[in-house]
């Protein structure tokens, strides 16, 4: 039996019922066309044309059926197939389930109790509850119960009437957070997105804002509260690209679906195929006044799709503009001109239309930042630019101000770190600046010469971390072993067990692959010590095929040679994506200047030398003259994407795929939202890491550290 049913026996049509057996009725009759049912179950599945639209007659028919089983007119079959036809039946003439429909046929306190919450009954039903909760007396509950549920009902209508009036009480309302499913929680930031789009004054609105601060998700809200408000109106969501723009609308067809959205508005609901509207992963229509009109209520497109030439009454941008474009101009300037020639020109009714737009910007030139200028000139009217009031700011001291309570200082002083000035001063203090003619700037070093003169006591204890670190081998491979080809760029890397990075020792090799693949084999066999823990090799494009070959043959060597960790070590082959998003080929620069900040933040150290054995200057340090590393460190900081060696995209690979792995040194990791003075960042790292190893050597030398630690303090006070 449908869940709808009941008991087999013992079930009455009630009072609301009008008609006992499916006898005829002397009006006009509908049957649904496509369930051809024999003349029995016609009897109970015909309902009168002009009440089609009235759910209330659907159910007395499923009453009628039901009756009519419990007296055996009809068997199991019979009853089960009226029940399909009038379930489907009312939801295609009525907009309604037929369960929903049934719920009117409850008294209105078991109504209540059978709801999963409250907050997803509508008005009406409310306002039916009050009414029962007022006047039936024997409820079975107290005085005082009924009290609790006559003001829960008050509320609850007072909390529906405020949430139709205000886009922010209507998200508290019905939106949950995409991360932990909970009451969003609002934050100071999230009520000023609301004000800006919500302004009766400027229908148009600019808004910059840092990433991961709730921008597509209070926008989702905002979208769905104006359906629910005027579903006349026709949106047109761009985003930058297709497959977010599908989610999208995905999202918001699941809200408009949810009972805390039907709650607000019972009468709006999403038109499907036999209403011969399109119910598609980018665009939907709900039942609206208008149904004459060709546009759906809401589409979505990304920037680069092909857009139909509907017409549209709000258009809304939501980081339409994809990262690319930092490094693009042809791609900047072809965004624009899809945005002012085709999105804009979408609008139908310019004195009614309204744009909303919601981005973090990529680079002075992009389009969000032309909208701003232009409104700046006063060539763009009625549109309200804010980008100051959620960017995220530096106290005295020069550490970040959050604007969210998810994100603290320290975070945003990480990003500073990893990302790098011109990156970092574009995502969150939304400066938008131009790439500097150096793309690193510089890079940092640490005293890697156990013998020199000016080692220093705290200098074992580095050596004796990177001794016991994890140990990897990065590859870029040279597409050819041609006279004029590139070298192959080999790099030995640490990651200490306090997770810092190290480069130890680089090489640039012109040998052909056979000879390329034993020199391989070799230096991990002569590392016996300490063995490699994993090697990275670049595999794209042309060489993928080489280098899947490579790994197979090195696997083999070792096994045949006895090496016995040959099925441990680690052979990892990059992709495309490096786990990063960085598309490598698109550039070579791109991919350095992603790695900008961890270079120039120290998060991966070259090998060098302490330039002075003068205390107050013991954290200086400088290449190695004539060595490797000292050579790929001028093509780091020269790189123009065209010398013809691979070490740099060497480095970058390993950087870009480690990046989440390695801590920051200047920062102590036990640090409160305000840092230490630092006193040098791998003075810092050594005391993080004298503080994991534990043993009794590194205590005593952790004290020694912060005695010296002390000391410097004074002296530079």
């Amino acid at each position: 039996m449908d869940k709808l049913s009941g008991k087999k026996s013992g079930m009455a049509a009630g009072d609301k019922s009008t008609s006992s057996d499916g006898a005829d009725d002397k009006v006009s009759h509908t049957t649904i066309p496509e369930d051809r049912a024999d003349d029995k179950v016609s009897r109970y599945t015909t309902i009168p044309e002009d009440r089609a639209g009235d759910p209330s007659v659907w159910v007395t028919r499923y009453l009628d059926v039901i009756n009519a089983f419990g007296r055996g007119v009809l068997s199991d079959m019979e009853t089960q197939r009226a029940t399909d036809i009038l379930a489907k039946g009312c939801k295609r003439l009525t907009g309604r389930d037929l369960e929903d429909a049934a719920e009117s046929f409850r008294d209105p306190i078991s109504n209540i109790v059978g709801k999963e919450s409250i907050l997803d009954l509508s008005e009406a039903e409310l306002l039916e509850v009050a009414e029962a909760i007022k006047h039936i007396d024997d409820l079975r509950v107290t005085d005082d119960v009924k009290k609790k549920w006559a003001i829960a009902v008050k509320k609850v209508i007072r909390l529906q009437h405020e949430a139709r009036s205000d886009p922010c009480k209507f998200w508290a309302y019905v939106g949950r957070d995409s991360e932990d499913g909970n009451v969003f929680k609002f934050s100071p930031i999230h009520l000023n997105f609301f004000d800006v789009w919500n302004d009766p004054d400027y229908p148009n609105s600019l808004i910059m804002a840092p990433p991961g601060h709730g921008k597509s998700t209070n926008l989702r809200g905002y979208i769905c509260w104006r359906i629910g408000k005027d579903p006349n109106r026709r949106i047109l969501f761009i985003t930058d690209s297709a497959d977010k723009a599908s989610k999208e609308v995905r999202a918001m067809k699941r809200i408009i679906n949810s009972s805390r959205f039907h709650a607000l508005y019972p009468k709006i609901r999403i038109l499907g195929r036999t209403d011969d509207e399109q119910d598609t992963g980018d665009r939907f229509t709900v039942d609206r006044p208008n149904r004459l009109s060709r546009e759906p209520t809401l589409e979505g497109y990304g920037i680069g799709s092909r857009i139909n030439g509907n017409g549209y009454d709000i258009v809304i941008g939501d980081d339409f503009s994809p990262e690319d474009v930092r490094n693009q101009g042809y791609l900047r300037t072809q965004i624009t001109e899809k945005w002012t020639a085709v999105v804009e020109d979408r609008l139908r009714d310019p004195a009614r239309s309204e744009i909303k737009v919601i981005c973090t910007p990529w680079h002075p030139e992009d389009t969000a930042n032309k909208i701003a200028e232009q409104v700046r000139r006063g060539h763009l009217k009625r549109w309200r630019v804010e980008i100051d009031r959620f960017r995220i700011k530096d106290d005295a001291d020069g550490l970040a101000i959050p604007i969210w309570d998810r994100f603290p200082s320290s975070h945003f002083e990480d990003k500073k770190i990893r990302q790098g000035e011109v990156r970092y001063s574009c995502n969150y203090r939304l400066q938008a600046r131009r790439a500097q003619s150096r793309t690193v700037r510089w890079v940092k070093y640490y005293h890697s010469l156990p013998n020199h003169r000016n080692t220093l006591e705290k200098d074992t204890f580095l050596f004796s971390a990177l001794e016991r670190g994890e140990k990897w081998l990065s590859i870029d491979p040279s597409a050819s072993s041609g006279k004029d080809s590139s070298d192959h760029g080999v790099g030995r890397f640490v990651i200490t067990e306090g997770h810092y990075g190290f480069l130890t020792r680089c090489w640039f090799l012109h040998m052909g692959p056979g000879a390329m693949e034993d020199w391989i084999v070799n230096e991990i066999m002569s590392e016996t010590a300490r063995p490699y823990y994993g090697v990275q090799i670049e595999a794209q494009g042309g060489i993928k095929g080489m280098v899947s070959g490579w790994i197979d043959n090195i696997k083999r060597k070792l096994r045949e040679r006895g090496y016995p960790l040959a099925d441990d070590i680690q052979f990892l082959s990059t992709g495309t994506h490096m786990n990063t998003g960085v598309r490598q080929n698109i550039s070579k620069m791109q991919r350095l200047a992603e790695s900008t900040g961890i270079l120039e933040s120290g998060l991966i150290r070259l090998a060098g030398v302490r330039a002075t054995e003068t205390a107050k200057m013991a954290d200086w340090y400088e290449p190695i003259e004539g060595s490797e590393i000292a050579k790929l460190a001028e093509h780091i900081l020269t790189f123009d994407g065209t010398n013809r060696s691979d070490g740099v995209d060497m480095v970058t690979q390993f950087a870009l795929t480690h990046r989440h792995r390695l801590k920051n040194p200047s920062l102590p990791q036990d640090a409160p939202e305000k840092q230490r003075k630092s006193l040098g960042p791998l003075h810092d790292s050594l005391v993080s890491f004298l503080h994991v190893t534990g043993d009794e050597q590194s205590q005593t030398a952790y004290g020694e550290e912060e005695r010296f630690l002390d000391e410097r303090r004074s002296s530079w006070n």
